[in-house]
């Protein structure tokens, strides 16, 4: 829907979403997504410190190496096209409204939170998670407007679902995976100021 509603309506090459200079840089989705993917790590740590017990050893090597591939290919999909839909189309279309930042990243994490709303982990605390998925978005934007490029929100997505799908997930995620640590419960409080805390150090 994106490649067309560019190509069809708006006349302009899908990367302009990405880069003003035409120029996709790789190494930035690396670098963003590699940070990221440790301080993600890190946080788990934290998490199964902070709560002994609460996650559990599920590896089974054939499910999982079976499962890498398509991880590997498809999770960076599905973060890309919402980082295209979000933080490319929407944040440079909202810019036609504001070009105050700080209103543009409120309005974008918004935006953002609302379909994440019928996620199954709002069952663990609807406000807590709601501004959890609004303080994603925010930061996301912030990154982006900062960068004035794509590339970063990208590896920061990707490696934010990444690290849940192939190492730490919880029973009942919205992205089920065979995961090499399963939680059976997830802390709202935690996420929320683990996520602020680690956003912090990355920026």
């Amino acid at each position: 829907s994106i490649v067309l509603a560019m190509r069809i309506f708006h006349r302009r090459p899908l990367i302009s979403l990405i880069t003003p200079t035409g120029h996709f840089c790789i190494r930035k989705v690396l670098l963003a997504a590699g940070l990221w993917a440790v301080i993600c790590l890190l946080n788990n740590l934290l998490d199964a410190t902070l709560h002994p017990g609460s996650y559990q050893f599920t590896f089974h090597v054939q499910s999982w190496f079976a499962f890498l591939p398509a991880a590997l290919i498809l999770t960076p999909i599905q973060a890309g096209a919402e980082e295209l839909f979000f933080r490319g189309y929407l944040l440079q279309q909202t810019s036609l409204l504001s070009r105050n930042r700080w209103i543009l990243a409120g309005i974008s994490g918004i935006i953002f939170a609302v379909p994440h709303f019928f996620n199954p982990e709002m069952q663990f605390g609807f406000l807590l998670t709601a501004l959890f998925y609004f303080a994603f978005g925010f930061y996301m934007a912030i990154v982006t407007l900062k960068a004035d490029r794509l590339e970063y929100a990208l590896g920061i997505h990707a490696a934010n679902n990444l690290i849940p799908v192939l190492v730490a997930n919880y029973s009942g995620s919205a992205l089920p995976s065979p995961s090499i640590f399963t939680a059976g419960i997830v802390d709202p409080v935690f996420n929320l100021l683990s996520f602020m805390a680690g956003a912090a150090i990355l920026w």
